[in-house]
């Protein structure tokens, strides 16, 4: 993939993706959308200030939060499915076929939200709302990298909370 717009003529497609007009076209509208990316080259080098000045925005905390928290109650009730139909009787067959409605309800969901977030012009249903509050390219690439260090870590939360057979939650800690 050609780095950006501007460049997509090399040696073996001479002529580029777009003629010299559509370049223009592209810049001026991504410039029209977000004027912060003509600010800086994002070739830049993430340094130790530029990872502080990202991880001290506030504005941007909720949304980490968020994304901490927002895959935890989902995962027990995945992880412990297949055993709950185990313990219900089922065959391993049809627990397997058992569990693809809700993997396919879960890729359904997701795909009409999107959908719908564009359709909207709505940023808070998805994880366009973290990119659309960064307030530069630079702060853009380590905030996203911070929301996904923040959603992996609420994952690994979420494989420590088991079901117990009272219908309750138990946090157990593993050794």
């Amino acid at each position: 993939m050609p780095a950006s717009a501007v460049q997509t003529k090399t040696w073996f497609r001479p002529k580029g993706w777009f003629t010299d007009g559509e370049v223009a076209i592209v810049v001026n509208r991504v410039l029209r959308d977000d004027p912060s990316k003509g600010d800086m080259n994002n070739r830049q080098v993430i340094t130790l200030n530029r990872l502080w000045l990202a991880a001290k925005d506030y504005n941007l905390w909720p949304i980490y939060l968020m994304g901490y928290l927002i895959f935890i109650p989902q995962s027990p009730v995945g992880t412990y499915l297949t055993l709950s139909l185990k313990n219900l009787g089922f065959s391993k067959f049809n627990i397997n076929l058992l569990t693809i409605p809700s993997t396919i309800l879960h890729i359904i969901t997701m795909l009409s939200i999107a959908k719908i977030s564009q359709y909207l012009d709505e940023r808070t249903m998805v994880f366009g709302w973290l990119s659309q509050n960064s307030n530069n390219v630079g702060n853009r690439s380590v905030s996203t990298a911070f929301y996904n260090i923040l959603s992996q870590l609420g994952t690994i939360t979420s494989n420590y909370i088991t079901v117990t057979g009272s219908s309750r939650l138990d946090f157990r800690f593993v050794h």
